[in-house]
Parts: structure tokens; C-alpha cells; sequence
């Protein structure tokens, strides 16, 4: 908390010296971090104190991508490489105690990554794979292809612009691609002003937009 002028090591050796490939933040509860290494996902829920392995019933497959609930710390997803059809996209409601796979019928391709929408009161999410775009909530039991004019190209990254409601999708080949999305809730008006007390008559009152 210094600005950038230090940094601390957090990991406490828990991967052995070894590589950290993904990063998963709790925006709920800032002590909760999960890490991976390859096939394998740690969770600390002290900032990095102590660690646990939390792959459990999970497939020995790399992980290729992390992401968390902003309003759920227990809630997680993890993406996996390689070829092995039926073991694309896992998720755990309880901190990784124990994991679902929610592969569905994807195809036997690897996903690359994994976007939530967290304006979504569906828990929509967007997966990026060698074979474009897939979406899914919490509504449906498989995956929808979401191409939607997107070549059939590998996808190794997604994020969303929450200001214009859009989804950017990195390719391997065929540049930055960007769709707008539904809304799926109506936007909640906040305004404020900058005075109540009126001395003059007409008088003019300035409000501000802060939706």
C-alpha cells in the first residue's frame, strides 16, 4: 500500500518456486485471492497468509482462466485447456471445496477464457475458445454459440466495457473484435443538486447525472 514502491511476496512458497499463470480477486472480500499453476488452483482467505489446494474433484487439466463473483466470494469459475471432450468449464459454489462441471455440449476444443457480466442478474457469462465465442446463465443447462459474425477464430481474451455495454474479444490472428451486449437490467437513476434554498424568484437549481 505504497504506492508501487515495494512489493511483498504472498504465496509463501505454496507453488514450490514454480509459475503462477492466473489470478482470481474477490471484489466482495479482499482476503480472499485463488491462484493457479497448471492444473492446480490455491485459495488463500487471509490475504495470502495460508494457502490450501482446492482442486478436488477437478480434471487434471491446465487451467487456462479464474474469475469470481464480485458479490460472491465462494462463487468460481475455472477454464481448462486441451482435448478431452466433457472437461471445458467447472464451477464451485463454495469456495472450491467442490466443483461442477458445467461443460455441457461444448466442443472438444480448449477454452481460453472466461468473462462474467456482472451488471447480469443471470450470472451470464462468456467463454472464449478455438472456436470463437460461447454464453450461457444461470437459466440454461448448455452453451450458445455467440459468434454473431465473428470468424470461427481462436479467442484468448473477453472483457466488457460496462459504460457502453460492450464485449471485446482478443484473437489469435484476426485483431480486436466488439459486440454490444442486452441490457439485462434497467439502469437506476441517481441524481443530486446543488442547492435546496431558494432567495430568488425565478431561481435556478443545477442537478447532476450521477447514474
Amino acid at each position: 500500500n505504497d504506492g508501487g514502491n515495494n512489493w511483498s511476496e504472498i504465496t509463501n512458497g505454496e507453488t514450490n518456486g514454480g509459475k503462477i499463470d492466473e489470478i482470481g480477486l474477490s471484489k466482495s472480500n479482499p482476503d480472499r485471492i485463488y491462484i493457479t499453476d497448471g492444473s492446480n488452483i490455491f485459495r488463500t482467505l487471509n490475504s495470502g497468509v495460508s494457502w490450501i489446494q482446492v482442486n478436488n474433484n477437478l480434471p487434471n487439466k491446465t487451467i487456462t482462466y479464474v474469475i469470481v463473483n464480485p458479490n460472491d466470494e465462494n462463487t468460481v469459475w475455472v477454464t481448462l485447456s486441451g482435448y478431452t471432450s466433457g472437461q471445458k468449464v467447472y464451477k464451485s459454489t463454495d469456495g472450491g471445496n467442490n466443483w461442477e462441471n458445467i461443460s455441457g455440449t461444448l466442443p472438444n476444443v480448449p477454452v481460453n477464457c472466461i468473462e462474467l457480466d456482472n451488471s447480469s442478474t443471470l450470472e451470464t457469462v462468456y467463454i472464449g475458445t478455438d472456436l470463437g465465442v460461447f454464453t450461457s446463465d444461470s437459466t440454461l443447462s448448455d452453451w450458445n454459440l455467440f459468434n454473431n459474425n465473428l470468424p470461427n477464430v481462436i479467442v484468448n481474451e473477453l472483457e466488457i466495457q460496462y459504460q457502453s455495454n460492450t464485449l471485446f474479444a482478443a484473437t489469435y490472428g484476426r485483431g480486436l473484435w466488439s459486440i454490444g451486449l442486452e441490457i439485462t437490467s434497467p439502469p437506476i437513476a441517481d441524481f443530486s443538486y446543488n442547492d435546496s434554498i431558494f432567495c430568488n424568484i425565478p431561481a435556478s437549481v443545477s442537478f447532476l447525472n450521477n447514474s
